[in-house]
């Protein structure tokens, strides 16, 4: 997932982005939502990410939610389970999901992610040709030419 390039809604302000697709390591279906496991691409590092969505919102205007490797430990413990404050975060997403804030939703969702956490964990590094083809484009060439020569070149 490129959040690197952003692009911007009708309204001018909403930013939009894409998940899934030939990108995404694989996307699953589970309790009502749909769950794709990918590499989130930043301008200094990459990281195994899971996003999930709701599976009756897909082609509305409801956002996703997303998980990076490095933040998973909000949601589960080394062994697996649920950590104490789990529930509350998954709480503030189900908005955003276009779910009700009620614990039997909150507890589905979080379900989900405990499903795919070990999954999310054991993701390959990010292949080269989904680096490259999610990386944004160079915002500057830089040429040194020593003698007429070119010595070295550089993107930024």
């Amino acid at each position: 997932m490129n959040i690197n390039r952003t692009f911007l809604a009708p309204d001018g302000h909403t930013e939009i982005y894409t998940f899934g697709g030939a990108n995404a390591l694989a996307t699953y279906n589970y309790k009502g939502y749909v769950v794709s496991l990918e590499w989130f691409v930043g301008n200094k590092s990459t990281e195994p990410m899971m996003v999930i969505q709701c599976e009756r919102c897909l082609g509305t205007e409801l956002g996703a939610f997303g998980i990076c490797l490095s933040s998973i430990g909000k949601y589960a413990d080394a062994s697996g389970s649920p950590t104490r404050e789990a529930i509350e975060h998954v709480k503030e997403a189900l908005s955003i999901l276009g779910r009700a804030k009620l614990d039997i939703e909150a507890h589905t969702l979080l379900d989900v992610i405990l499903q795919f956490t070990p999954a999310l964990i054991l993701m390959p590094p990010v292949p080269m040709d989904v680096r490259m083809s999610e990386a944004a484009p160079p915002i500057l060439d830089v040429k040194h030419i020593s003698n007429g020569k070119l010595v070295e070149e550089a993107s930024i």
